[in-house]
């Protein structure tokens, strides 16, 4: 009974974090999952991320990966215009 609760929980948290389960801000428990999909809403800097989600906002410690992961979606997002510029799934930019 115990492991198919645990189970349960695994496959529900799974579906939540569909891209990247990974915490990349410990202080307020903010996944890479949701830096994207902010991104994916119209944040286009570290600071739009900070405002949404409060990331870098404690102790500053994932300033870094905060940085990565929102170059790595631009990035994703840029190549993804490229290759289709009536993309309507994106971010406009400001």
């Amino acid at each position: 009974m115990v492991l198919s609760i645990i189970l349960i929980y695994v496959y529900d948290y799974a579906c939540v974090e569909l891209v990247n389960p990974m915490i990349v801000c410990v202080c307020n428990a903010v996944t890479e999952s949701q830096i994207r999909l902010a991104i994916d809403e119209g944040a286009l800097t570290v600071a739009d991320l900070r405002a949404r989600l409060a990331v870098t906002s404690e102790c500053g410690c994932c300033a870094a990966q905060v940085d990565e992961a929102l170059a790595r979606r631009l990035l994703e997002i840029a190549g993804a215009r490229a290759s289709d510029p009536s993309a309507r799934s994106l971010p406009a930019t400001r």
